[in-house]
């Protein structure tokens, strides 16, 4: 039997709808005899990777077996091919391969029950005569239905695996396993025999290869061919990828029209990520006109085919009212939806909306849980997030131990934010030993990814000379990056070395318009700094009544702002003079325990400013804002107590 004929018996009688197995039993010995060589010389080199894929070539070249069939006989290959084979096999079925992934992909037809797919009746007697073929036992209806019924399902599973890209890519050369040395020789050959015998999916195999294995431009350069190929070919998975492809910097400028290009006729064909990728291109407005409800559209759809980031961004245009009226309801629901379906950054959306009551019911526990089931699956805040909670108790009780193995965790992986909370716990020694050191060094980490919160707590170590050395001239960098990306604080912080001259040159105007900016966004510090300027006139022309303001602001925030507008009122800046309304808020200050409102009241008390002389009381909150260090307290302390002996 030629292969010619032994290929063409076997799709011939699958065509048919009959069963091999059954078609064989009327065959004459001599013809089963021959089927069965043929059978064995078939398989016989199939060995490792390279020898399959020849093997499929050259039966591809046949035109009679197609990739999910071949891929059937070899799953099912090495089965005996004889009566006793009717019994299932004790071990289950391997592959001849070495791509565990692939294994995967075809499980549903391997499994340890799985009869043979050719099996055949005894060929003689009990006393070793042949038996004719006209007597020969048939198969049973229910075995041969079972049969088929395996079969099928193995040349689904194939057939799954070779439509669907990210199955053929990542189950047979998953991207992980792309080695970072070069190129395996034998692979890319594959791929591209592949290719060449007209299969697209080849190409596709061959610019992965060309571009994941190597950092040489000439052979991304041939990758980003191979993905053209398959693409103008009609290959939507290759004109989605080819369209992410063309985005990348590392392949040189973006070339937006080509990108946008292949990404919408993957969108037209309803490939659910170029759907999205679509979208996102029109929320950005790169490569296309900005249309947040062109962007809703098309998320909209990829939503509908089952693309979890596109529920995620939905989630995300809905919280923000960019397409869409603002809704936390629907961002809530959406961000729900995805995360069911195993979103990583969908599940921490839903624990932040459980923790902040936006969209739903403010529920701590179930925040707890969803920041829990966003850490194991990977998001990136959210194992801060979890430990913030064991940190501050909200869902659960507090635990400073639990806290810190998230921190470590987070850390370990490279999550900046949670640099900065371990970094945080071990500079007030928080639960953990105080270590500045290992603070510093964590803050540092932090900022040189650009975390706002971390650049500006390594500034504050450096302005301080805490466990590294001083340094405000580089404490004033720091705090500048985290002060332009809206920090507040550093902001603040910025506005004071401004105003004293410390890291940089003394800039009053600088230093007010600074001061602004964190004012602006309710940052109460920043907002009594800029009533002080306008109180004192620095940096901007004095107005009281300005500073009044901004003082009326602030006095729940901070007793420094009480202190400023019992001064105002002591002094009838801004306000009409009244001693006793000063006294009032001087000693609230003092309450706070404000050195310096506690000095002020003990003025008061002593000259007898808006409130009766008391000397003894005097006495007493002089002592309290001498044993917080300030000497105008300490000098007026004891000026005092010689005046009453």
């Amino acid at each position: 039997m030629t292969p010619q004929q032994f290929w063409k018996r076997i799709s011939a009688c699958r065509a048919d709808g009959g069963n091999l197995a059954a078609s064989l039993q009327t065959a004459s010995r001599t013809e089963a005899s021959a089927f069965q060589r043929e059978w064995d010389r078939q398989l016989a080199p199939l060995k490792n990777e390279r020898l399959w894929w020849q093997a499929y070539l050259a039966s591809h070249r046949f035109k009679r077996f197609t990739f999910a069939q071949f891929t059937t006989w070899i799953i099912l290959q090495g089965q005996p091919f004889h009566a006793r084979a009717l019994k299932p096999p004790r071990k289950a079925v391997t592959l001849p391969i070495e791509s565990p992934a692939l294994l995967q992909a075809i499980q549903p037809a391997v499994i340890a029950e799985m009869p043979p797919m050719f099996p055949a009746a005894p060929r003689t007697t009990a006393r070793g005569k042949h038996t004719p073929p006209e007597k020969r036992r048939p198969i049973p209806a229910a075995v041969a239905k079972q049969q088929d019924k395996l079969v099928f399902d193995a040349i689904m599973a194939a057939a799954f695996v070779r439509r669907t890209y990210q199955s053929t890519i990542a189950r047979f050369w998953p991207a992980d396993d792309l080695p970072k040395e070069g190129l395996r020789p034998e692979n890319l050959e594959i791929a591209r025999a592949l290719a060449d015998s007209g299969f697209l999916a080849g190409h596709v195999y061959a610019g992965r290869f060309l571009i994941g294995g190597s950092d040489c431009k000439r052979k991304r350069e041939q990758g980003l061919r191979q993905y053209r190929l398959a693409a103008e070919g009609g290959l939507v998975e290759a004109q989605y990828e080819l369209g992410g492809l063309l985005q990348d910097e590392e392949f040189g400028p973006p070339d937006w029209k080509q990108s946008i290009h292949w990404l919408t006729i993957a969108a037209d064909h309803g490939w659910p990520d170029a759907l999205n990728d679509l979208g996102s291109a029109y929320f950005k407005g790169t490569g296309v006109p900005q249309s947040y409800e062109r962007a809703i559209e098309l998320y909209v759809r990829a939503a509908a085919k089952g693309c979890v980031t596109a529920m995620r961004n939905l989630g995300y245009q809905h919280r923000r009212g960019q397409g869409v009226p603002t809704s936390p309801e629907i961002a809530f629901g959406w961000f729900l939806k995805a995360a069911r379906r195993g979103d990583a950054e969908a599940a921490n959306n839903v624990g932040v909306s459980y923790e902040q009551g936006t969209g739903t019911a403010a529920n701590p526990k179930l925040a707890r849980s969803w920041y829990r089931r966003a850490a194991n699956l990977g998001a990136t805040h959210a194992p801060n997030n979890l430990g913030q909670c064991h940190l501050r108790g909200v869902g659960g009780p507090v635990s400073f131990a639990k806290a810190r193995d998230c921190f470590e965790k987070g850390a370990a992986a490279g999550h900046a934010d949670c640099m900065n909370s371990l970094g945080t716990m071990l500079r007030a020694g928080q639960g953990v030993e105080k270590d500045l050191v290992q603070a510093a060094d964590l803050f540092l980490r932090a900022a040189k990814q650009g975390y706002t919160h971390a650049e500006y707590n390594y500034g504050l170590m450096l302005f301080s000379g805490q466990a590294v050395d001083k340094d405000q001239v580089e404490a004033v960098r720091w705090y500048r990056k985290a002060a332009e990306k809206g920090h507040p604080q550093s902001q603040c912080n910025l506005g004071h070395a401004y105003l004293k001259g410390t890291g940089v040159s003394k800039d009053e105007a600088a230093a007010v318009s600074w001061f602004r900016n964190g004012a602006e966004q309710g940052h109460a510090l920043s907002k009594i700094n800029l009533g002080d300027c306008y109180a004192k006139g620095v940096g901007v022309t004095k107005n009281h009544e300005e500073a009044v303001r901004l003082f009326r602001e602030t006095v729940g925030a901070h007793p420094i702002a009480l202190e400023n507008l019992a001064d105002c009122h002591e002094h009838g800046h801004g306000v009409p003079k009244d001693l006793a309304e000063a006294a009032r808020l001087y000693r609230q200050a003092a309450e706070k325990g404000w050195a310096s409102g506690q000095k002020n009241y003990a003025r008061v008390l002593e000259n007898g400013l808006g409130v009766p002389t008391d000397p003894a009381s005097a006495i007493e909150w002089y002592a309290k804002a001498s044993a917080q260090g300030d000497e105008e307290a300490s000098q007026a302390l004891t000026r005092l107590k010689t005046a009453n002996r």
